[in-house]
């Protein structure tokens, strides 16, 4: 089927629909589940998406290609708050997502601050992005996406609702830049790919949009920003759920200064981050747990609550009860 696939990305170009258009003919075809696309049908795939933002958010990425990084830090905590945002509040978040935000209050008292609808309504967010959320244009997700990005240019770390931290060394509040760091040999579709990069012989994911922490108007959540807001200024829909890391992936190969502040952060990460969300209905085990986190400076996992195994809760002795759950 893989002609097929040609064929239509084919009769796309030929009509002059362009690459968003030749994107969305390759995901149209993948929801239909007739075809597996090959890595290298994949890495066509990225290309495409990866040029189509680049042509329309052309102007923002033209103004960052020359801009100039500055990744000196004094290492002095700069005070930046932590911030997650669950826009239904807490008391109505599920219990993965409870514990997630209780276990980073206990952590880090006042300087954790959850936002809500009526605090992220407050934000000096873009017009256009505020409107076309308002409008139903925009995915609640998208918009904390772009809000996450706002208050990271403010000087901010950033924990997803689902991310459950144990412990976060001390460069995250007083290094310019800093996220999630691993080797990977990660497999998958081609938005998550967009975050993996060869060099030296091996994968590497470079960083996580839903960890994340910046100094004041760091150029990574500047340009970010920018790019949503132009991206959002021309159109009404996204062509691909990953399309926040191709943005960061357009920025890390086309901005010299961007893939400096990157490239300044070493690996941090065991590369287990995802691997105690299918363990959390398992009876626990002490080995198990040892060897995720064994090997990590930054002490994370990323969860998920939707799908969640109900058999978590009402066993105590599972990995939920154990490791994650709150009172």
């Amino acid at each position: 089927m893989t002609g097929l696939a040609h064929k239509v990305a084919g009769a796309y170009r030929q009509a002059g629909l362009g690459a968003a258009c030749t994107c969305l003919a390759y995901n149209a075809l993948k929801k239909t589940r007739a075809f597996g696309l090959s890595d290298k049908l994949y890495a066509r795939q990225l290309k495409w998406q990866l040029d189509a933002i680049r042509t329309i958010c052309c102007e923002t990425l033209d103004r960052y290609k020359a801009a100039v990084c500055n990744v000196e830090s004094n290492h002095i905590d700069d005070g930046r708050k932590i911030y997650s945002i669950w826009l239904q509040g807490e008391n109505s978040a599920p219990p993965v997502v409870k514990s997630c935000l209780t276990k980073l209050r206990k952590l880090y008292g006042d300087r954790f601050v959850l936002l809500t609808e009526n605090d992220v309504n407050s934000l000096p967010i873009d017009e256009t992005v505020k409107k076309k959320f308002a409008a139903g244009l925009m995915s609640k997700n998208m918009y904390a996406n772009i809000v996450r990005m706002f208050l990271l240019k403010q000087g901010a770390v950033w924990c997803d609702a689902t991310l459950f931290v144990e412990s976060m060394p001390d460069e995250v509040f007083s290094a310019p830049y800093y996220s999630i760091h691993r080797v990977n040999n990660l497999d998958g579709k081609s938005g998550q790919k967009s975050v993996v990069v060869e060099r030296k012989g091996q994968r590497e994911t470079l960083w996580s949009t839903f960890f994340w922490s910046m100094c004041k108007n760091n150029i990574v959540a500047n340009f970010c920003y920018d790019m949503f807001c132009e991206y959002w200024s021309k159109k009404n829909d996204i062509f691909d759920y990953y399309i926040f890391d191709m943005i960061v992936r357009v920025g890390y190969d086309d901005v010299p200064a961007l893939k400096m502040m990157i490239d300044t952060l070493p690996i941090n990460n065991n590369g287990n981050v995802h691997k105690l969300n299918p363990l959390l209905h398992q009876d626990y085990d002490e080995a198990k747990m040892r060897a995720l986190r064994e090997g990590s400076v930054l002490q994370v996992f990323k969860l998920a609550h939707k799908h969640f195994n109900q058999s978590a809760l009402s066993n105590p002795n599972s990995f939920f009860n154990r490791v994650v759950w709150q009172d």
